[in-house]
């Protein structure tokens, strides 16, 4: 690469937060970053593992998720595609990227997301920019406290 030339990502699920940790985190060069079935904000999935560091590490409100839920680039363009119905995103409210354009497809089965066609046209039509954004595109006061990037309101638990 030359030094002004910028990387496009297609990441899935961990990678993606892999992807981003080396652009946000140690000033990697990217473009586009388009991740399909993303825990961006981390999962509970494997909560009863977390001997594993990185199954620590992706557990929602964990100081590396708070870390890249606080550095995301201005000058990187931001997807995330995400399946309705996806249990090992957990709350399903992580796969929402804030300040990217978000699209959700009907299905539920995390390991096969990457290989259906109706994902694979959508990275397309994301990249020819045709693709709409779809569903929610901004996470709510409540979600952000479900996933422990805020506190939550006085009076409550």
């Amino acid at each position: 690469l030359k030094p002004a030339d910028r990387v496009d990502f297609v990441t899935f699920s961990f990678g993606t937060l892999v992807a981003r940790w080396w652009v946000e985190q140690m000033d990697g060069r990217a473009h586009t970053m388009i991740g399909v079935c993303a825990p961006h904000h981390g999962t509970t999935k494997g909560s009863k593992l977390q001997f594993i560091p990185s199954l620590k590490q992706m557990q929602p409100g964990s100081e590396e998720i708070r870390a890249l839920h606080r550095s995301r680039r201005k000058d990187v363009r931001y997807h995330s595609i995400r399946l309705d119905e996806d249990r090992t995103i957990r709350p399903s409210c992580s796969s929402i990227m804030e300040g990217g354009s978000n699209y959700v497809l009907h299905g539920k089965a995390h390991m096969a997301g990457p290989y259906r066609q109706v994902v694979r046209e959508l990275i397309r039509d994301v990249y020819l920019g045709k693709a709409v954004p779809s569903g929610p595109q901004k996470l709510t006061p409540e979600q952000l406290v479900e996933l422990k990037l805020a506190p939550a309101p006085a009076g409550n638990p």
